[in-house]
Parts: structure tokens; sequence; C-alpha cells
């Protein structure tokens, strides 16, 4: 039996290095930190309670629990550092498209392997007119989903180490 197609989210990682490049739109949930006691997520009043019990030493804050709410949870500044919104790979994808200038693409080969190309738009060649492309690593993958989230994980840290670099000695 196949399996239900499902959507498809960017970890919590690529949610937070889109955060430091400047991701801005509204998505239908977000990361934040979940609230645990004994492996089970806790309410905010369950949380109170154990806190007024004398047992706030037994909740754990976990990074990565996730919230369905339709907002842009990177500028809400009263949640926090670690809260960031949780954009789909497609969502995220056109962003790095029509805003950083970024493609990633990947293609079938015949042995049921996926190929990966990360292309940036505004690299083209002088001598042929042709955008210049690389194949990720040359690496395969087993499937389309895991080519694409794991060139675009490959992509952000680039980009989020470039800008760390741009960034560091300077005056902000």
């Amino acid at each position: 039996m196949r399996e239900n197609i499902k959507t498809e989210y960017c970890n919590y990682k690529c949610s937070m290095m889109l955060k430091e490049l400047g991701y801005d739109e509204g998505c239908d949930s977000f990361y934040e930190d979940a609230i645990q006691h004994n492996g089970k997520d806790l309410s905010y009043d369950e949380e109170l309670d154990l806190k007024g019990e004398g047992r706030g030493k037994e909740i754990k804050r976990v990074k990565g629990g996730w919230i369905s709410d339709h907002f842009n949870h990177n500028t809400d500044s009263w949640l926090g550092k670690s809260c960031c919104s949780r954009p789909t790979v497609s969502q995220a994808k056109r962003w790095l498209r029509e805003v950083r200038k970024w493609h990633i693409e990947a293609h079938p080969s015949r042995e049921n392997e996926w190929h990966v190309w990360i292309v940036c738009l505004d690299d083209v060649n002088p001598e042929d007119g042709k955008l210049n492309a690389c194949n990720y690593d040359g690496k395969t993958f087993k499937s389309y989903e895991k080519a694409i989230t794991t060139a675009m994980e490959f992509l952000l840290k680039c980009m989020t180490d470039a800008q760390k670099k741009m960034l560091k000695g300077q005056v902000i």
C-alpha cells in the first residue's frame, strides 16, 4: 500500500539558518522550545502546576518542538532566539530562488537515484550566457526529498558561514 503524501517541512536546523539569513515569510507553523516532563509535552498551565508543587527541576526544555499557527515568527522578538518559522521545503526553495538568487534542483538517474544541482542565478558564464551550476559533491540520493533537503542544508550552511565571515570584525 502506498504511503500518503505528506507536506515536507524544513527541519529545525534549516529553519534557524533561514531565520539568520532573513527569511521573513508567513508559515503555518513554527518551532519553539517544547516543555516536557518525563518525555511528555506539557501545556503552559501544566508547567505552572509542576512549578507550584516545587517540581520545576523535573521540567525539561527541548529545542525544536513545533506549534501550528499562521504567522511570521522570525520577527517576533518576544518568543526568544530559539523560536523560528517552520517553512515547507517548497516555501524555502522559492524564497532562496526569488530573494537570494539560488536554485536547487534534483534530477533522476537510470539507477533510481537522484543527482542534485545548486545554481546561483546571478552567476552567468560570459562566454556562452548560460548559468553556472555545480553538482552537489557528485553524490546521489535514494529519494528526491533527501536530495533536496541535504543540498538545502549544505547551501544554507555555506550562506550563513559566509555571512558570519562578512560581519566578523564589523561594528553593527
